[in-house]
């Protein structure tokens, strides 16, 4: 067998292709086999930059090569940086060269060719005018800014309304006037105040030029397409003065007059408020004189009494009586309620061969409205207007519509379970000793409305008290007032008016110009989630959207659709529940119940029969709050036929004719269901007289006469007058006390851990808790 044959090997060097550097291809990987086959790897990672993104970014500016994901060697990455370097500071010296020429030239004889030319522009017209440009650019450069506060960029519904060529004049002399100058030299105009045709021109080129600089520069493209559309114009002709930059688009002004849609109603619901407003000032003015010595001494005989109003004449003038008899009816049956009407129909209602000439009015209580209405839907198939009773109106009388106010006012604020709760009525009507407030409020609505009355008194003193830094009811004189002696008497009542009405804006509207406006958010609403609910009602029951199975409750309607067809409900998720000063909001929404109910009351009092039905506007909210439907009901229909029902003479008649006048002088009218009330009183003794119902009514036209004439012989005589309801000696001892206590309490000032005792119902709790806001909030 042979020897094996041993040789010395050629080394040998493997470099690695897949870990190099990406611009020189430098290998960091080298593998080395010796001469005796000895393998040796040698790794020079630390030569390797791994490439960010900002090493990829500065080889990319230097060499334009997509990098590899391998890496760069840190020898080449060097020489890259070096080369941005270097571009930067060739940079820096062509720009220092740029200045130092820009240097030379202003120091060199150039700027007196343009002092030569701005002396003699006709010899230098190019430089004039580009130094005229920059002054005209950096004026529209200015003005054109969004939010610069031009007039040309007002676009709101008060803008349009308020706009005048005088401000947009002064406007663009102030913002630009060499831009002004030059156009007016352009127009010819000898003067800027005169408004002429040229003056015009002068403006709307003004007003097109900046446009063209700026779209937002539109108040006079809005003006003219205004214009165009009151008269007449085409969108196709509109779109053609849009190109022009005469006018906007049609589209544009379509979207900006549909949303000024509720503009139209603004000025009148700032009218009615104002109203309100004046109103309630009124009654706060007139119950500070009344309980404040220091206010009585210097404005109780110079202080308006009365609030004038259209009827203000009438009122003060004594009512001319007719007895009309007595009639055996039980209206809760609607066959005697319809012979009721048709013998007063033949008696009293104008007719023209048996049809109704016009008709008269028909008032009571809710009860009396409804069989009046029923009795009528019963007769509604003959033939003529008489046989149909449609010679009456049906209305309510105010004295039971006050006393319905006074019943949802109990609702909301009076429980027998609050009287250790301080600052409740039932915790007054205690401390007070006002034993007569009891049961029901139709059996002592007058002691009802007397305890009410005294805490809102007392509201409107203390609040007085503390707008004027006075707190304490113990010393009078602490309360700081100016100078009233030397006064005139139109500055006394500004001055007592203006703080009074800075109060009710405050604790009463909220600083809010729009009591109504949660309310009116909500009937705005076309299509609530509820009505999809209940489009589907049929004989009482709701037929389910995707089968014919039917429920008597919608709840049971939506568990079904959840279920069976996987329809998706919305469920209100549980707000945190805020922590309200309970007592403070209790009593501010009781000052606003008491202020509405008090306004009411003296406006049958003056005769104002326009403020007795708007009253009723301010009756509804409360009544749904409260869910005594045929209130609401009652309301409505007041409502309604004061808005336009009724024609022009009835209208009139249904505000004018509310009242009964049994005494001269002003602030002395009753309400006509009052009036009935009296009478019935005052002839209760005479009706002893006859023992059977049917000589009452034989003798019923008697009894008027009989307690005109007594009244008559004991004014002769001298007797004087019986002591009445309204003799209140202590009347102002209890408001003042009342005021008190709640001064002591500090009821003015919030503090989130007062709250009312729980042994009240939860419905209570929870109206006190949604209310807090006022009678006209959104309780969800």
């Amino acid at each position: 067998m042979a020897a094996p044959i041993t040789s010395a090997r050629t080394p040998k060097r493997i470099y690695s292709l897949s870990n190099s550097c990406c611009l020189c291809s430098f290998s960091f990987v080298i593998k080395e086999i010796g001469n005796n086959g000895e393998v040796c790897v040698k790794k020079l990672f630390k030569l390797k930059l791994r490439l960010t993104d900002e090493r990829k970014k500065i080889v990319q500016e230097v060499v334009d090569i997509p990098p590899s994901g391998e890496g760069v060697c840190v020898k080449c990455f060097a020489k890259c940086e070096k080369v941005i370097k270097y571009r930067k500071e060739i940079d820096d010296i062509i720009r220092s060269f740029g200045e130092n020429r820009r240097r030379f030239l202003a120091k060199s004889p150039g700027s007196s060719v343009m002092k030569r030319g701005l002396r003699s522009p006709q010899s230098y017209p190019a430089e004039v005018v580009t130094r005229v440009c920059k002054i005209i650019d950096e004026e529209c450069s200015e003005i054109s800014k969004r939010g610069s506060g031009t007039c040309l960029q007002g676009k709101c519904f008060k803008d349009f309304t308020e706009f005048s060529w005088d401000s947009l004049n002064k406007d663009l002399i102030k913002r630009c006037p060499h831009t002004v100058q030059i156009l007016s030299s352009i127009v010819n105009i000898p003067s800027m105040e005169i408004q002429e045709k040229p003056f015009f021109h002068l403006m709307v080129s003004s007003a097109i030029s900046l446009h063209g600089r700026n779209h937002e520069m539109s108040a006079i493209q809005y003006v003219t397409a205004f214009i165009s559309a009151r008269g007449g114009y085409t969108q196709r002709s509109m779109e053609v003065l849009c190109k022009f930059g005469l006018c906007v688009h049609p589209y544009t002004v379509r979207n900006k007059l549909k949303g000024w849609e509720d503009k139209l109603d603004e000025e009148l619901k700032e009218l009615k408020q104002k109203i309100l407003l004046n109103e309630l000032t009124f009654l706060f003015a007139t119950s500070i004189i009344r309980n404040i010595p220091q206010i009585a001494q210097h404005l109780q005989n110079v202080y308006p009494q009365h609030i004038q109003h259209k009827h203000s004449h009438y009122a003060a003038m004594k009512t001319k009586q007719y007895p009309l008899g007595l009639f055996d009816t039980n209206e809760n049956k609607t066959d005697e309620m319809i012979r009721l009407l048709k013998d007063l129909t033949d008696r009293y209602v104008p007719l023209d061969n048996d049809n109704v000439a016009d008709a008269v009015f028909f008032g009571g209580d809710r009860l009396t409205d409804e069989r009046d209405q029923c009795a009528q839907v019963a007769t509604k198939d003959s033939s003529t207007s008489k046989g149909r009773l449609e010679g009456f109106i049906s209305k309510s009388e105010d004295f039971h519509r006050l006393m319905n106010l006074m019943e949802a006012i109990f609702k909301l604020t009076y429980s027998t379970e609050s009287a250790a709760d301080p600052c409740t009525v039932h915790y007054y009507r205690n401390i007070l000793g006002y034993r007569n407030v009891k049961g029901p409020v139709k059996n002592a609505c007058r002691a009802y409305k007397l305890l009410y009355y005294t805490i809102g008194d007392a509201i409107c003193v203390a609040m007085f008290r503390n707008e004027l830094g006075t707190c304490s009811m113990d010393v009078e004189d602490e309360l700081t007032l100016p100078d009233l002696s030397r006064m005139s008497v139109e500055q006394k009542k500004e001055w007592l008016n203006g703080v009074c009405e800075k109060l009710v804006k405050k604790w009463f509207f909220e600083e809010s110009d729009d009591v109504f406006q949660e309310i009116r958010e909500v009937l705005e609403n076309a299509h609530p989630e509820e009505n999809y609910w209940t489009s589907t009602l049929e004989s009482g029951r709701f037929r389910c959207h995707q089968c014919s199975k039917e429920y008597k409750r919608v709840s049971s309607l939506k568990a079904h659709e959840s279920e069976k067809h996987k329809i998706p409900l919305k469920h209100s998720t549980k707000k945190k529940r805020e922590t309200k000063d309970e007592v403070h909001c209790y009593i501010m929404m009781l000052f606003k119940l008491v202020m509405l109910h008090r306004n009411f009351d003296s406006a049958f009092d003056m005769g104002d029969g326009s403020r007795c039905v708007r009253s009723a506007k301010y009756e509804l909210p409360i009544y749904h709050k409260t869910h005594k439907i045929k209130y609401t009901i009652s309301s409505i229909h007041t409502i309604a036929m004061s808005s336009g029902l009724l024609n022009p003479d009835q209208e009139e008649r249904f505000i004018g004719n509310r009242f009964v006048k049994l005494q001269g002088g002003v602030n002395s009218n009753i309400a006509l269901d009052e009036y009935k009330e009296m009478i019935n009183r005052d002839t209760k003794a005479s009706c002893t007289g006859h023992k059977t119902k049917e000589s009452i009514l034989r003798h019923s036209k008697e009894y008027p006469l009989l307690v005109q004439l007594t009244n008559q012989l004991e004014a002769a005589s001298s007797m004087g007058t019986r002591k009445g309801f309204h003799h209140l000696p202590s009347y102002c001892s209890d408001v003042q006390k009342v005021a008190k206590d709640l001064l002591e309490h500090d009821i003015f000032r919030q503090n989130e851990y007062r709250k009312l005792n729980k042994k009240t119902s939860w419905s209570r709790q929870k109206s006190i808790l949604k209310l807090y806001k006022g009678p006209f909030g959104h309780a969800s």
